[in-house]
């Protein structure tokens, strides 16, 4: 379903973002066999490709070692999508990732582009990741939107009745 990448960026060109999920936390896992875990986060993206088609990229970032893995789907038709929602979430899930839904069909295209720079995998190079996202977080990009706001409550909330849950166990 979702076959490993050479290359660990996506072109944007061409497409448009329908979905953007992103983890609230970062597990430790292995970025490749025989080596060490190390913290992780993940992405994952769905796509407009054609008319009517859509593909799923899932990718992995560790900020330690600067290293991604970019996962894609074949593309499909905009009928499956509620199901291959469900098989990425379950996909990034079994790696010990909580993801949450940027719901980037609500935002402005200002937002959005503000969004996209802090996507590591709409980038080719790290180092225009790096400097991007160090744009976004000094407020050279003064980011004003709504969304930013109201995501950064919720995952805060999520995190104190998730922690909460966790304690009663």
């Amino acid at each position: 379903m979702f076959e490993p990448q050479a290359q660990t960026f996506i072109a944007l060109k061409d497409q448009r973002i329908i979905s953007l999920y992103q983890s609230v936390n970062e597990p430790r896992i292995s970025p490749q066999p025989d080596v060490s875990a190390e913290p992780a986060q993940c992405s994952f993206f769905v796509l407009e490709t054609d008319q009517d088609r859509m593909m799923i990229g899932i990718g992995l970032f560790f900020p330690q070692s600067e290293y991604r893995i970019l996962y894609k789907t074949q593309a499909f038709a905009a009928e499956e999508l509620a199901e291959r929602i469900s098989m990425a979430e379950a996909f990034a899930g079994e790696m010990g990732f909580m993801m949450r839904d940027r719901h980037v069909s609500a935002a402005s295209a200002r937002d959005l582009e503000i969004i996209k720079k802090q996507i590591v995998f709409f980038h080719r190079e790290i180092k225009d990741f790096m400097r991007s996202s160090t744009e976004v977080s000094s407020g050279s990009l003064n980011f004003e939107g709504a969304t930013s706001a109201s995501s950064t409550s919720i995952d805060t909330k999520f995190l104190e009745m998730y922690a909460k849950m966790a304690s009663m166990l």
